[in-house]
């Protein structure tokens, strides 16, 4: 709307901010999710904002006045905030914006440390909410300010009942049925929103008469309070969207990997070729190696690969020898989704490298056609690595610098949404990732440790699974082997490869 001069509108929209009905929008099954309506357009000038502030220096005043309303929640002010430290004709975060999202992320009571469990107390209200709601979002409420489940309850009872006063459970409100179709398009319901708004609420009112709780063995810079907003945030700390953060399809998820076909018996290019089109040529023209990363070619190869950290001394025999195992036996460790050390898995000579973080919620525009999913979790080195290399990302995490800010490692994510050919009413997310290491830091830092390191690649394609097509699928294992100063060198995974899905 911005693009297109529609400033005025937007104002039109906020005229609107407060309206809760809205028949073109209802429908016997659906309710106006007019609590999330109001998020979504506070989020989407914030974005806005980002890219357009001098275009929205007209709706400053609006904002303002919205920003100090004391009937918000925190997430909608952090929204505010976002909104108006992007508003401007110079390009500045505006130091009253910047002032306000600093306000909203310091609990005014503090943080205090706190073990044990908190007294038990009886309800206050009758209200009932749904299991999953009560289970997982009450607790982690009651936790926040160690306050006993059923304090953390009635406080979400009285958001309900303040502006529902008739209200006695969440089985008033409409809304049951979470999935369309074939059960994997989940969606919020009316109720689902009311009680996430709720929940919003009894925190912000919480935070305003009680300290934030951490147990004596966190962190003493942890800030739970901070850690929660994040956790019911659905954009990115400057107010964008997943869609911002992807990068163009590169020229290795570019390629066609299959080779010239037999009867019904598929194959895959010569070696030689194949790892040249997936990012290892044996002469580097751009200076990056890739240390892992997985992608589904546009012949629908799925490639996969993964490095670890293997010893040098003896690396050539440990990787000719892990070559011949069996397939449920080629797996290489990686660090834990928090990017720390699994204690608990299995003994193998190689030790981690890398770390695929899971990151929830993924972003508004998660379902949106153009987004990409894997913005928001860039793959990366795990947490004791970086620390121990000196590396620190840009704002974004696409780049990895070094303490002399040499560029050491580059991150791509891309993809979108496409209609399932085997489901008319179903899409999926075509994407893929590389994380790119720069060759020459690569081999100072292997050096340095006296560490090489092992690979896993996977290329296979699936049988086809209509009766017209008898193709009969095609799966390749490698291991490969990169020791400081030398090129890559690969062996194939016979054993491994035999079985095609």
């Amino acid at each position: 709307m911005i693009d297109l001069g529609l400033t005025e509108d937007v104002e039109q929209l906020l005229d609107r901010f407060e309206v809760n009905e809205n028949a073109s929008l209802t429908s016997d099954s659906h309710h106006f999710a007019f609590l999330n309506s109001q998020q979504w357009l506070l989020m989407g000038i914030a974005r806005a904002a980002l890219h357009h502030g001098e275009e929205l220096e007209a709706l400053k005043p609006r904002l303002e006045a919205l920003a100090n309303r004391p009937d918000l929640h925190a997430l909608n002010r952090l929204h505010l905030a976002r909104c108006l430290a992007h508003i401007g004709s110079d390009g500045v975060a505006s130091s009253q914006g910047t002032k306000l999202l600093s306000k909203i992320r310091t609990p005014p009571h503090g943080v205090i440390e706190r073990n044990g469990w908190p007294d038990n107390k009886d309800r206050r209200i009758d209200f009932g909410f749904d299991y999953d709601f009560d289970k997982y979002k009450v607790s982690n409420l009651a936790r926040l300010f160690c306050i006993s489940h059923n304090e953390a309850s009635d406080c979400i009872a009285d958001a309900v009942m303040q502006r529902w006063p008739d209200a006695t459970s969440m089985s008033d409100f409409p809304g049951g049925v979470r999935y369309r179709h074939g059960g994997d398009d989940r969606f919020e319901t009316y109720r689902d929103h009311v009680q996430k708004h709720a929940l919003l609420h009894a925190a912000t009112a919480l935070v305003k008469s009680r300290p934030v709780v951490r147990a004596s063995y966190d962190s003493e810079d942890r800030n739970p309070w901070n850690e929660w907003l994040r956790e019911n945030d659905v954009s990115f700390e400057d107010g964008s969207w997943l869609f911002d953060h992807k990068d163009s399809v590169p020229a290795q998820a570019r390629q066609n990997l299959l080779g010239e076909r037999k009867g019904s018996q598929e194959t895959l290019v010569d070696d030689e070729v194949l790892f040249r089109k997936a990012g290892f040529p044996e002469v580097s023209e751009d200076g990056f190696l890739p240390l892992c990363g997985d992608w589904k070619s546009p012949d629908g190869v799925f490639v996969r690969f993964m490095s670890a950290l293997i010893r040098e001394r003896g690396a050539v025999g440990q990787c000719a020898k892990f070559s011949k195992t069996p397939e449920h036996d080629l797996w290489l460790p990686s660090f834990q989704s928090d990017g720390r050390v699994d204690r608990h898995a299995g003994k193998t000579p190689f030790n981690p490298l890398t770390w695929e973080p899971e990151k929830y919620p993924i972003g508004i525009d998660e379902r949106d056609e153009w987004a990409t999913r894997g913005a928001i979790a860039r793959p990366r080195l795990g947490l004791a690595l970086n620390k121990l290399l000196g590396l620190t990302p840009d704002d974004d995490e696409r780049r990895w610098r070094d303490r002399a800010n040499r560029l050491a490692l580059k991150s791509e994510v891309w993809g979108e949404w496409r209609p399932d050919p085997d489901s008319h009413r179903s899409r999926y997310q075509d994407d893929g990732a590389i994380l790119w290491a720069e060759r020459d830091w690569l081999d100072e830092a292997l050096k340095s440790c006296r560490q090489s390191l092992i690979f896993k690649l996977s290329f296979s394609k699936y049988k086809s699974s209509k009766s017209y097509d008898d193709s009969s699928g095609v799966r390749r294992l490698y291991v490969g082997l990169k020791r400081s100063g030398e090129a890559p060198r690969f062996w194939f995974a016979q054993k491994a490869s035999k079985t095609v899905y």
